[in-house]
């Protein structure tokens, strides 16, 4: 009985600890997660395409994606009353999440194709804001931007029938870049 007792009694320490060390490896996860998470939003939120989005109809075009004329937020044609970026924020804080899995963390964190579907351009069926940026949207050409339009979703532009503009749409890295800098951040595990 003695040995049985002592064989118990080790038995049971050992679970506690692996259940010690269980719980400061997601405390570590955690934290990593945390800190990885904050600097994706400093990155969204410092972004100048997120800053001059987020600045509305009559920002000015701050990112250089348009060459200094009009600005993003009509140029993407958004509702002057919608507010993108608000919604695309909204959207990563649901899908960001951290859970724990015995000795490890399973952590979810928004993907580029993800992001596609919460980030619609209301006139390009099927094409995203937040892809766009990056890859390139066509008709900047055709891109007239001026206080007070008429029929003008964002109050401050409209799509011409005829080219109009001489200028181009400059493709840039935006959200995989952040991405980017998450998964390393997460790779390589230094807690700051």
């Amino acid at each position: 009985m003695a040995n049985g007792s002592a064989d118990f009694d080790s038995i049971y320490k050992l679970l506690l600890k692996n259940r010690a060390v269980e719980e400061a490896a997601f405390l570590r996860s955690r934290l990593l997660y945390t800190q990885a998470k904050n600097q994706f939003f400093s990155e969204f939120y410092s972004h100048p395409v997120t800053i001059e989005i987020q600045n509305g109809p009559d920002a000015s075009n701050s990112s250089g994606t348009l060459g200094g004329y009009g600005n993003l937020f009509s140029f993407l044609g958004f509702e002057s009353s919608r507010k993108p970026i608000d919604e695309i924020s909204s959207a990563m804080e649901k899908i960001f999440s951290i859970k724990k899995t015995g000795f490890f963390a399973k952590i979810n964190y928004p993907d580029m194709e993800e992001l596609k579907r919460y980030s619609p351009l209301a006139w390009a069926f099927g094409g995203s804001w937040i892809s766009g940026i990056e890859k390139g949207i066509p008709n900047f050409a055709k891109y007239l931007y001026g206080s007070g339009l008429k029929n003008s979703r964002s109050s401050s532009a409209i799509e011409a029938k005829y080219n109009i503009n001489l200028a181009t749409f400059t493709p840039t890295v935006y959200m995989s870049k952040m991405i980017k800098n998450f998964e390393e951040t997460i790779k390589n595990g230094r807690i700051l």
